[in-house]
């Protein structure tokens, strides 16, 4: 549990929504207390009324696992992988979907599934975790609010908790924790394994598992999740060359990283700042 903390105040997965307008609403708010070490956030968005056009919706690279469903129909549930890159999905004009969003290697907990079976991609959540499809279908209706998505998520996951008899890896969570304070190195696997004693091939397959990827893919994205949060949290103007500070070794360096997982440039994203920060807002 202490680890699992540390990560929390260590890693902040944001996402950028820099295509957010006046009719289309976003959310996020943090789970009960004794579900923070586990689960990041619950997120909804939703458009106020129909729009003129498909909305196409960003996904940063943020190193986590999101559960997301339609809550106009709780059938229609996915479990989303990490993502090396970038990913987009269209909405539709009229749309309210929400999720879950797991913190990196918490989800392949929870659900004691190989996070290497979902990495790039999306799948039905039926076939990933039946009994939390059918918890959804049972449980969420339209025009719920996000309020009400978590008490009923509360609940779902602290009776699951209790239900859990598989130990949390520590090997796995010291890993992470050395990436996490660590962001301006990418070549440290060989560090990682002198440091918690572990052979390169069994910390290959620990990610696999946790992350569903390789360690350098997953420091590269908190390299850059780190790079935002600095944006974030900063009350001033930063410099232009921050980038060295995480290692990035030039401008255009910087540039391909940041938009691969953005998918956008860097002065288009940081210039609107419209980050979404649910300790500011939430219900917490």
């Amino acid at each position: 549990m202490k680890n699992q903390i540390e990560i929390r105040k260590l890693f902040n997965p944001t996402q950028p929504q820099v295509q957010l307008n006046e009719n289309i609403f976003h959310r996020e708010i943090p789970p009960d207390a004794r579900l923070q070490p586990y689960i990041w956030c619950y997120w909804e968005i939703k458009s106020y009324q129909p729009l003129t056009e498909p909305f196409s919706c960003k996904i940063a690279s943020d190193g986590c696992v999101d559960i997301f469903f339609d809550v106009n129909n709780s059938s229609q549930s996915y479990a989303m992988g990490f993502y090396d890159r970038y990913s987009t999905y269209v909405l539709g004009s009229s749309f309210h979907y929400a999720g879950i969003r797991f913190l990196p290697g918490m989800f392949s907990h929870l659900f004691n599934t190989k996070s290497s079976e979902l990495s790039n991609t999306v799948e039905h959540l039926d076939s990933i975790h039946a009994k939390t499809s059918k918890f959804l279908i049972e449980n969420i209706h339209p025009n719920d609010s996000i309020i009400e998505f978590k008490c009923a998520f509360d609940k779902y996951f602290l009776n699951n908790l209790q239900n859990i008899n598989k130990v949390l890896d520590t090997r796995f969570h010291e890993a992470i924790l050395i990436i996490f304070k660590n962001t301006r190195s990418l070549n440290i696997e060989n560090d990682i394994g002198k440091n918690i004693r572990i052979s390169q091939r069994h910390l290959r397959r620990i990610f696999e598992f946790y992350i569903g990827d390789n360690i350098k893919s997953f420091a590269r994205v908190v390299r850059f999740q780190s790079y935002l949060r600095a944006h974030f949290e900063s009350q001033e103007i930063l410099p232009d060359s921050l980038y060295y500070d995480f290692g990035y070794y030039d401008q255009g360096h910087f540039i391909k990283e940041f938009k691969k997982f953005s998918g956008d440039t860097p002065s288009k994203t940081l210039r609107n700042q419209n980050f979404i920060n649910h300790f500011h807002s939430s219900d917490g």
